[in-house]
Parts: C-alpha cells; sequence; structure tokens
C-alpha cells in the first residue's frame, strides 16, 4: 500500500512539472469547504462549478466541474493564472454565484453556453483572480433554498379550477401561460429565472437566495397580466395564487364547433383586438369541447378572428360593455 502511494506521489509531481514545463507557468490551486450558513455542518455531494477566463475579461472560455466530498471540501489545481469565477449549487440550498437559469445546469455538464455570459457580467463577489502559483482557499456557506410556487386558477360559475386546456381528452397542455419572474439585489441587474418545474396549474422557481426580491409578472393566454412582488425568506415557499375571475367584469365565451359534423374544434385560435388601443390584444385557444374564455377586457370595439387548424378563418366587429358577458358560437 505505502509503495502505491509512492507511485501516485511520483505521477503527481510529475504531472505538475511537466505542466510548468510545456506553459512556463507554476500552476495555482483553488480550494475550499461549503457549509451551512445556519449549523455549519458540511455540505457533502454540492455541485461545484469553475469558470476560467486567460485576459481576466467576462467571456470565460473554460470550465471546471466537480462536487464536494462527504466532509465539504473540494480542490482545483494545475490552473493557469487568469479569473476565476466560482459557482455552486446544491439540492435544497439557494444557488451560490450569479443568478444561473436552471437549464444552465445541463449544459454545465456538457459545455459552458455562450448565453451564460450575460448572466455573469458585473458580478464581482464570486471573482478569483489567480496568479502564477496561488494558493486560494474559500468557504462557502449556503443558505436554505427559498421557493417561488404560481399557482394558476380561474373562477367560474361552476367554480374554481386549475388554469389548462386540453387539446384532445386526456391531454393537457400548459402553453397557454408563463410566468417571468427576475431577481434584484441592491447593486447588480436583474436576472430572468427559469422555472425548476412546470405542471399543470403550477409553476416552481426553486434554489432562489433568500434576502433578496423577486417581481414576477404572470401571463395567460386571454386574461390580463399581473404584477407580483415578493421578498424571498430562507426555507420557506411562496406560493402566488394567481386567480382569474370570470364571474366579474368583461367575459367573451363561447363554443366553436364544425360545421358539416357538429363536433367541437378543439386548438382554434381566437383573437380579439382592441380597435381604439392596440396594446389591448386578447389570445385563447378552444378546449377538447371547442370552449373558449376570454376575459379581462375594458370597455371598447374590438375586431375578434377566429382561426381554426384547418379551413377558412372568421373576422367579424364587436362591441363590450361594462361589466358584460358575451357568448359566441361559431360553426366553421
Amino acid at each position: 500500500m505505502k509503495i502505491f502511494f509512492l507511485v501516485l506521489l511520483t505521477l503527481c509531481i510529475f504531472q505538475s512539472n511537466l505542466f510548468t514545463m510545456i506553459t512556463g507557468q507554476i500552476q495555482g490551486v483553488i480550494k475550499g469547504e461549503v457549509k451551512d450558513i445556519n449549523t455549519g455542518e458540511p455540505i457533502g455531494g454540492a455541485h461545484v462549478i469553475l469558470l476560467y477566463s486567460y485576459n481576466y475579461a467576462d467571456v470565460y472560455d473554460k470550465k471546471y466541474d466537480i462536487a464536494t466530498d462527504i466532509k465539504g471540501f473540494f480542490q482545483f489545481h494545475f490552473l493557469q493564472k487568469g479569473l476565476y469565477q466560482l459557482l455552486v449549487y446544491k439540492e435544497g440550498y439557494a444557488d451560490f454565484g450569479p443568478f444561473f437559469k436552471t437549464q444552465f445546469r445541463e449544459e454545465f455538464k456538457r459545455r459552458l453556453h455562450p448565453r451564460l455570459v450575460g448572466a455573469l457580467k458585473a458580478f464581482e463577489k464570486e471573482k478569483i483572480f489567480l496568479q502564477e502559483g496561488d494558493i486560494k482557499h474559500v468557504t462557502i456557506e449556503l443558505k436554505k433554498e427559498a421557493i417561488l410556487e404560481i399557482r394558476f386558477n380561474k373562477k367560474t360559475q361552476d367554480g374554481i379550477e386549475p388554469l389548462y386546456y386540453e387539446l384532445f381528452p386526456g391531454i393537457k397542455t400548459t402553453d397557454n401561460f408563463e410566468a417571468m419572474v427576475s431577481i434584484q439585489d441592491d447593486k447588480y441587474a436583474k436576472t430572468l429565472l427559469i422555472p425548476y418545474k412546470k405542471d399543470i396549474g403550477i409553476m416552481i422557481f426553486k434554489g432562489l437566495p433568500p434576502g433578496y426580491t423577486v417581481w414576477a409578472r404572470v401571463i395567460a393566454e386571454g386574461y390580463p397580466n399581473k404584477s407580483y412582488q415578493i421578498t424571498l425568506e430562507e426555507g420557506k415557499t411562496h406560493i402566488i395564487d394567481h386567480l382569474l375571475d370570470f364571474t366579474t367584469g368583461q367575459v367573451i365565451h363561447g363554443v366553436i364547433t364544425e360545421k358539416d359534423s357538429g363536433k367541437p374544434l378543439p386548438g382554434a385560435r381566437i383573437s380579439i383586438y382592441n380597435l381604439e388601443d392596440e396594446k389591448q390584444d386578447y389570445y385563447a385557444q378552444t378546449d377538447c369541447n371547442g370552449e373558449y374564455w376570454l376575459g379581462g377586457f375594458i370597455p371598447g370595439k374590438y375586431m375578434m378572428r377566429i382561426s381554426p387548424l384547418y379551413g377558412e378563418k372568421i373576422m367579424f366587429q364587436l362591441e363590450i360593455k361594462e361589466n358584460q358577458k358575451i357568448e359566441i358560437n361559431r360553426e366553421l
């Protein structure tokens, strides 16, 4: 066993000397540990990413990727001089480093995506400037994550139900709603976040850093947009109940069917444009029963267009009055 370790040590020294001979540089080291900020306990299995820029710019052309051991330690060795940026994430904890989109996590495993560059700009606190032969030690303390859960529901005469539609019986889709969430501290620019999980009527954002404020702009197809502002708390799930009320205000609803067979037409696009205000545009699609709902209109004159998946579209004008429910059924 002793012989094995001596051979291994010799190989490491040889590799180090070979690196120095080839590059003419003395390699550097960045090492550290990851802990729970509240308990001080080491965090094993944390994903540690090191990005490298040889010219000290904000364009990173190499990345290193390792995980912490059971004692929370990590080490990057044989490093060239230059600018490094450190990012750490662990399930259940807030991401450390510039807020990067969940989709980058998979891309990190393969390559450094160029879209990441914008998200990394202007973040100085996670940057490490390494000179020849430098040995840098960092201690990273992670906080428990904050979670943002946005629930989409609509209120009709029949009660409250999740917001979704079915293209065909049993096949649901969530393409008719979206949420744009941005986060900002007192120094850095906003960063757009991508949901960790998207489900029927629910959108979940995980790994958010507590103490920051997020702005959620909820966009639902055919409904008025709405913005929410929440200050994140550690270890807490913040819930936004985005309820779209179709029992009050101006509402247009109806059923689109096939003219020859009388069967419902799913997936037909309903477009309604305000003729007096070009910003007031509303869209929806019919569900598996050929039904559609549109709400949040301001009183005025509109142009309505119905576009089936196949066949001719139709257009006509209508006037929407205050607190009016309009039922428009068509055979196409």
